[in-house]
């Protein structure tokens, strides 16, 4: 096993670790979206969510030490002006959010169509805080690190699309909401110069909290 990870070509590295990493995230929210599930928060799912991260988080480290990767590759660095760049550019995505709201509100739209189809639960602050803590590290990481990473020969364009549309597929349970706030988000953070830049910024805020 160890010599086929070592010795398989990029392509099939990279479908490797977003399938083992997204792959169920993807189909089960394609899933909700078709029969339009309303996901429900709990401490259950939200320590099920973070094990499961983990645990993809480990296997693709695995995966990377066989194959020669180091933080490096996935832009894991500590710079807090990426810090406070990212915490200023999520400031400002929330404010663009809002006003684009208040023009839809403005024109009679129902903004009821954009509300993301999730409840609370019986969700703790353990709960919450587990979730904020690894949630964005796992997403940042892959989504933005190792895809960049991985696509960085094909050019800048076709990395923030290619982490774009992945940051899309597995929020599709979302509904109209994905397309109008993940997928601006997924652009405006596909930065491939830093990890914290992301993760920080958005750490304990879920972008479907903005529809609350």
């Amino acid at each position: 096993m160890r010599d086929r990870i070592a010795s398989m070509n990029a392509r099939t590295e990279f479908w490797l670790v977003v399938i083992l990493c997204f792959g169920y995230f993807v189909v089960v929210s394609a899933v909700y979206l078709l029969v339009g599930h309303i996901s429900t928060i709990t401490d259950r799912g939200a320590f099920s969510l973070a094990a499961f991260e983990l645990i993809a988080l480990a296997a693709v480290w695995q995966i990377g030490v066989i194959r020669g990767w180091s933080f490096g590759s996935f832009g894991l660095r500590v710079s807090w002006r990426l810090v406070f760049g990212g915490v200023i550019t999520y400031a400002g995505v929330i404010i663009g959010l809002r006003l684009f709201y208040i023009l839809l509100w403005s024109l009679a739209f129902d903004l009821n169509r954009l509300r993301v189809p999730v409840k609370a639960g019986a969700l703790t602050l353990a709960g919450v805080i587990v979730v904020s803590l690894i949630n964005p590290v796992f997403e940042e990481t892959m989504v933005v690190g190792y895809i960049f990473r991985a696509t960085e020969k094909r050019g800048a364009g076709f990395s923030i699309g290619a982490s774009t549309l992945l940051r899309f597929l597995y929020h599709t349970y979302q509904g109209p909401a994905a397309a109008v706030v993940i997928a601006p988000i997924g652009i405006v953070f596909a930065r491939p110069d830093g990890f914290l830049r992301p993760a920080s910024a958005r750490g304990c805020v879920s972008p479907g909290e903005l529809f609350a």
